[in-house]
């Protein structure tokens, strides 16, 4: 099963910060871009958490079960891999 999440940005809207915890990096979704955030060996039990901040237009991503680390693709290119 597919344990990914995605975020995207319809060209109208503002940008959305996501901040990926607990390394606190943060990823711009920029107007009609998509970012995905997808573990790497994730444990059948793995799931995503959000908090949303509406004043800010934020989200913090909290990835709660075991895994290796993320990858972050956006518009489907890897951007970027941490590994735990």
């Amino acid at each position: 099963m597919d344990k990914s999440i995605e975020f995207t940005c319809w060209k109208e809207d503002d940008s959305i910060e996501v901040q990926l915890e607990p390394e606190a990096s943060v990823f711009v979704v920029q107007p009609g871009n998509l970012i995905k955030f997808d573990p790497i060996k994730p444990s059948d039990d793995f799931k995503w958490v959000l908090r949303v901040s509406h004043t800010d237009k934020s989200i913090q991503l909290y990835p709660d079960g075991s895994n290796e680390g993320v990858r972050i693709y956006e518009n489907n290119t890897l951007i970027e891999e941490l590994i735990y």
